[in-house]
């Protein structure tokens, strides 16, 4: 493909996914949880807007306030990581525990792995 057509195509889904993000975020500003849950992701991978985990965090913070069952893995995930937010691993595994309860099957998953990782990180404390 010759280096201007990649220009002119990349330029193309630049300005579709910025279009995208601002209307994600008109509905996600309305409460709608699923698009709040977009917005985060948006955010988070820097889709349409500037990367920004802090903001990442709020949306999945609205959306799972609103029942997201997605987002309060993906806020479980955050703390659990320090993604945009203070690491805090006791609080990542609480809120992943609670999208498993919904029966959201990733949380269900990586459960055991965050619970296994929680108590190696607490065998090292007491050496």
């Amino acid at each position: 493909m010759e280096p201007c057509i990649h220009i002119k195509i990349m330029g193309f889904f630049k300005n579709r996914t910025a279009r995208l993000f601002n209307e994600s975020l008109m509905k996600a500003e309305q409460g709608i949880p699923e698009f709040q849950v977009i917005v985060a992701d948006m955010f988070r991978e820097g889709a349409g807007t500037v990367s920004d985990n802090q903001k990442a965090i709020y949306w999945y913070g609205k959306a799972s306030n609103n029942g997201n069952t997605e987002a309060t893995y993906k806020l479980g995930v955050a703390y659990f990581r320090g993604d945009g937010i203070n690491e805090d691993i006791d609080k990542g595994i609480e809120y992943v525990e609670l999208a498993a309860k919904d029966g959201y099957k990733m949380a269900i998953k990586t459960l055991p792995t965050m619970r296994a990782f929680r108590q190696h990180q607490k065998s090292l404390k007491e050496e």
